[in-house]
């Protein structure tokens, strides 16, 4: 279960860049601000850095609880040992044999319990860092739905001016459907990575996430679909609120 782990790193600093902060089309404001963007960047580096020190501090605490179960169990051998060589009569070593026995079967039993313990870490480690990256991505997704909305309101405004819209609405609508492909792609990643949390096998957790990563591409590599689209859509705009100045001073002049 512990390598099933390595499969979550690629996921943070990608996931973590679907976050991307938009302002009002409207007057001066610029809808994909620059340093909104390094935020992002910033932000992305710092999730996976997390993710990568909550694996090691994992990784360590599985390494240190084997060490210290190994050396209890060769102690309880030694003492084990030297109580049969001790021993001088055949009872005396039957004594220590079934006592062995009984030792024998406390240590599977253990050992058992600490796998079991160790996997539940290891769920609840993908089960937390998956949900962070599935955030991050709803975040990405409703943020440009937002973006999407102020696109349409202006769009309809310009329309109403008389003005060719029809460029920003074909945007749009790409837009549109790279967010329906990101919501589609997410929700499957979603069912991989519970999938994978209640996987009875290592195997069967890593293929789960393996498929989950794959999901989680397609839903970046659609969110970036949507803002390439939404930012054509948005130079489109400028362009049609600099036809309606001109339009408008025109107007202007042949009136006076």
């Amino acid at each position: 279960m512990k390598k099933t782990l390595l499969v979550l790193i690629g996921f943070s600093a990608v996931a973590a860049s679907a976050q991307t902060t938009g302002v009002s089309v409207q007057g001066n404001a610029r809808l994909f601000d620059k340093e909104a963007r390094n935020a992002v960047r910033t932000q992305a580096q710092e999730t996976k850095e997390q993710i990568q020190e909550t694996r090691e501090q994992f990784r360590i605490n599985n390494a240190e609880a084997k060490t210290e179960f190994k050396a209890a169990t060769d102690a309880r051998k030694t003492e084990l040992r030297a109580e049969f060589q001790a021993a001088t009569t055949d009872e005396e070593k039957q004594a220590v044999r079934d006592k062995a026995a009984e030792e024998k079967e406390q240590i599977q039993a253990e050992r058992k319990e600490m796998v079991e313990k160790r996997k539940a870490q290891a769920q609840n480690f993908i089960a937390e860092r998956a949900e962070l990256i599935v955030r991050r991505l709803q975040a990405g997704i409703e943020r440009g739905e937002q973006i999407t909305s102020r696109l349409e309101d202006a769009t309809e405004n310009f329309a109403q001016q008389g003005l060719d819209t029809s460029a920003v609405s074909a945007q749009i609508a790409i837009a549109a459907d790279a967010q329906v492909s990101a919501e589609s792609s997410l929700a499957d990643a979603q069912a991989q990575i519970a999938i994978a949390v209640s996987a009875e096998t290592t195997e069967q957790a890593r293929a789960a996430l393996s498929e989950a990563k794959v999901f989680f591409k397609e839903t970046m590599q659609s969110i970036k679909d949507m803002y390439a689209a939404l930012r054509q859509a948005h130079s489109e705009l400028k362009s049609l609120r600099s036809e309606a100045t001109v339009d408008s001073e025109t107007d202007v002049e042949v009136t006076n």
